[in-house]
């Protein structure tokens, strides 16, 4: 991942990226750059903003274990039906799952069906 002025961390596009245990800070926004992949896994306590930002290509935040978003951030997704929230490496018997905990906002544009995933 690239870290940037003013409290931002983005992805560079046509990448894969990971997060594992990590408390995002207030004023930070982890942003998921068109046409690249940000894996979730275990506990991730969001003060900022985790941004998903489709400008047409595929947009992919992973969850690639069981893992609980909390914290006061938000979690966004773009107004392109390019972002993505998938389970990835889950098998039908034994799905992954984000649980979202606290006070953490998902904010989801028009353009995204709701059915295509689920939260706890």
């Amino acid at each position: 991942m690239e870290v940037a002025s003013g409290g931002v961390i983005e992805t560079a596009s046509n990448t894969a990226n990971m997060l594992n245990l990590v408390t995002i800070v207030a004023g930070t926004t982890v942003t998921v750059v068109d046409d690249s992949t940000l894996t979730l896994t275990g506990a991730i306590t969001n003060h900022g903003t985790l941004a998903l930002d489709s400008s047409g290509d595929a947009t992919t935040l992973a969850i690639g274990a069981n893992v609980t978003l909390t914290g006061g951030g938000a979690l966004t997704l773009s107004d392109f039906a390019e972002n993505q929230i998938v389970a990835s490496g889950a098998i039908a018997a034994s799905p992954f799952t984000l649980t979202n905990r606290a006070v953490a906002r998902i904010r989801v544009k028009s353009s995204h069906r709701r059915s295509a995933w689920t939260i706890v």
